[in-house]
């Protein structure tokens, strides 16, 4: 019982993101993707034939493949690094193919897991430029762990600071991509990019509307500070502002929806189960 009760302690007073969740019902919510690089979202008829962005790719694009399969959307995916583009251009080869192995429980997933069968190059758009406020150029810190693939704008695993090896890599802003795939509006944006996504929620709200929905990773939550998890709150603030809310989370992945998709809002005749 005093170990239970320590533990129940530490889950009180260890620094968190806890955001009061709005109202969806579980059987909306779906996942696709791998355990490691897996993602919940909320199923809608505007996700059909639509254009997505899924920023940060990494070697895992395995929710990327689905759903551009499942919901016969455009994925445009965002990511610099090196190891994420050469990923990517050895699944491009293999379009068209059944996967013929699992799912890795790591990080990397084998070419062969990923189900091909039936996706073509236009369904799959790749830019290879990191997602940032602005257009340019900047520095890409490498992982703490060289085995690990992610790099990051923000340099967040070394408490923001600027040391460490980098590479060089273009940035693009998020209204720049938009234009540049003739988007409007995106109804789907998952940013996975290393502590940036700070930085841009509110280019990412202006090419959203009521009826879209973003899927976010807050890193800099890892670090368990009482700073990083008043920054993901002025963000979660800032998203229920502009009417996104909360509807599913975990530690560090969140999923924000516009108003119309609360349940309650939402026309439900909009709405059918083809997942």
């Amino acid at each position: 019982m005093h170990a239970s009760l320590l533990a129940s302690a530490k889950r009180v007073l260890e620094p968190g993101l806890r955001p009061s969740f709005s109202s969806i019902a579980p059987e909306r919510l779906r996942r696709l993707g791998s355990d490691y690089g897996g993602w919940v979202f909320c199923h809608h008829d505007n996700l059909l034939g639509s254009d997505v962005l899924l920023a940060g790719a990494g070697e895992d694009i395995s929710f990327d493949v689905e759903f551009a399969k499942r919901y016969s959307s455009t994925a445009i995916i965002c990511d610099p690094t090196p190891r994420a583009i050469a990923h990517y251009d050895k699944v491009v080869e293999r379009l068209g193919k059944q996967a013929v192995e699992g799912y890795s429980l790591t990080g990397s997933q084998p070419i062969a897991a990923y189900d091909l069968d039936g996706l073509d190059s236009s369904q799959l758009r790749f830019v290879p430029r990191a997602l940032s406020a602005a257009s340019g150029e900047g520095k890409f810190y490498t992982p703490v762990d060289p085995r690990h693939v992610s790099h990051s704008l923000t340099n967040w695993q070394r408490g923001f600071t600027k040391e460490g090896e980098f590479l060089k890599v273009e940035t693009t802003s998020v209204r720049q991509v938009a234009e540049e795939f003739g988007v409007k509006t995106f109804p789907l944006i998952k940013l996975d990019i290393e502590g940036s996504e700070l930085e841009i929620i509110s280019d990412v709200i202006a090419v959203m509307n009521d009826e879209s929905q973003l899927l976010v990773e807050f890193d800099g939550l890892f670090r368990k500070t009482h700073r990083e998890v008043r920054r993901a709150e002025d963000a979660v603030a800032e998203l229920a502002q502009s009417g996104f809310h909360p509807v599913w989370g975990d530690k560090t992945n969140f999923l924000f929806v516009g108003e119309r998709l609360i349940d309650g809002n939402q026309n439900v005749e909009k709405v059918s189960d083809k997942g």
